[in-house]
């Protein structure tokens, strides 16, 4: 039997692809206030948890012109980023 590995991960890649599509599109039922509190108790729960800071010398530096460039271009909160 011959499996053609680059058609599956073509399928794969298509199926993950239309998830997160169908993700986006969804309505939640929650107002973005309610983020920060959710996100609070998920950690809390360790349902989740954070990734570790690439560049923690960085991590306070708020204030700075460049930080978080996208976000700043675009004039909208990084809150309602969806990942």
């Amino acid at each position: 039997m011959v499996i053609n590995a680059k058609l599956i991960f073509a399928q794969v890649k298509g199926i993950i692809r239309v998830a997160l599509k169908k993700r986006q599109e969804k309505n939640y039922h929650f107002l973005d206030g309610n983020i920060p509190n959710m996100l609070k108790e998920l950690l809390k729960a360790k349902l989740v948890r954070l990734l570790e800071l690439k560049r923690p010398e960085e991590a306070n530096r708020v204030d700075y012109p460049n930080y978080c460039k996208y976000h700043w271009l675009i004039s909208h909160p990084s809150r309602s980023v969806f990942c």
